[in-house]
């Protein structure tokens, strides 16, 4: 995904769907382009909020500021990069789930245990009295949870709102409820803005640099512009299309995606202009190139018209339409009678 603002959609599946087969389970899910005022239709802060919430960036600044003036050096000191890998593995987060994965030797016989139970497995009849309690329980822990979940998150904001609306505790960092909005302007820091042209520099050379995997990156995230979502089937369809080619890593192909995002970002135009000096002159090549592309694209149904129309305007570049093979095939064979 190119960087933005994104809501998850999640649909259920339903009988002759386009792309059914590349849904795994009952549910497709999508991701879609969102906006600030989709947030904003959400409610906004209050005047109260907004000066809760600049007190806790002030007193997050004042931490890291002592953190890095006296506790960063001594931590640098005694780690090594081993220490933080081992660190980062046993983190509770991560730890719960690589307890009960493949890295757990312990684990090791649970997949055939699991292959078993799968292959003697029998539905039980709609009126099994085990089936009905299963399903009660389950309902009655949903419920269970959700209300400790609702608890939870009033709690936590009701501590919140006392700790960070206090008067004290605002006036202590500088926060009054007499000087308006606290809400600080960006600002430029100059070795920022240095950095940043010299990347937009280096970029604009990359314009024309690369080869097919960075033209269908490109025009990809170009077309993709104009659908303004991205499909889980369409992204089925590229991890089967990068399986099929192991030299190109799932890893390398988001980093070319990250790039070739900013070469568009720059100056679309140029870069969807530059397209066709990316990949091989051979008209077969190109023609399955943009096969792949249409592949991706349509794996979701039918594409809407502005994606149809990118789509086709690719196709124009790489000069790589549908029925350019036949008709070169037929003009060929014209020529040899």
């Amino acid at each position: 995904m190119t960087p933005g603002l994104y809501g998850i959609v999640i649909t259920e599946k339903t009988e002759g769907e386009a792309g059914a087969d590349l849904v795994a389970g009952d549910y497709n899910v999508r991701i879609e382009a969102r906006g600030i005022e989709d947030i904003l239709a959400l409610g906004g802060n209050s005047l109260e909020d907004e000066r809760e919430f600049a007190t806790v960036a002030r007193m997050a600044a004042a931490n890291e500021s002592l953190y890095r003036a006296f506790l960063q050096p001594w931590v640098r000191a005694m780690t090594t990069p081993q220490t933080a890998r081992w660190l980062q593995e046993l983190n509770p987060l991560r730890l719960w789930y690589t307890m009960f994965s493949d890295k757990n030797p312990l684990m090791s016989g649970v997949e055939a245990l699991a292959e078993q139970a799968l292959a003697k497995r029998a539905a039980p009849s709609a009126d099994n009295p085990f089936l009905e309690m299963q399903e009660q329980f389950s309902k009655s822990m949903a419920q269970a949870l959700e209300m400790f979940g609702n608890l939870r998150d009033q709690m936590q904001e009701q501590v919140f709102h006392a700790i960070y609306g206090s008067p004290l505790v605002q006036a202590f960092y500088g926060i009054s409820a007499g000087d308006g909005p606290p809400r600080p302007r960006p600002g430029h820091c100059p070795w920022t803005q240095k950095a940043l042209e010299a990347e937009i520099a280096r970029l604009k050379e990359r314009l024309a640099e690369g080869g097919p995997l960075e033209a269908a990156a490109r025009a990809l995230i170009y077309i993709s512009k104009g659908a303004h979502r991205v499909d889980a089937r369409s992204f089925e369809v590229l991890q089967r299309l990068l399986a099929a080619h192991p030299d190109t890593t799932l890893a390398r192909f988001k980093g070319v995606l990250r790039e070739q995002w900013a070469i568009l970002a720059i100056d679309e135009r140029a870069a969807v202009a530059a397209l066709p000096r990316l990949v091989p002159p051979n008209d077969g090549e190109r023609y399955t190139l943009m096969e792949r592309i249409k592949e991706i694209v349509t794996a979701a149904g039918d594409p809407s018209n502005e994606v149809q129309s990118r789509l086709e305007e690719i196709g124009r570049l790489l000069d790589a339409g549908p029925d350019k093979p036949q008709a070169k095939s037929k003009k060929a064979a014209a020529q040899n009678k």
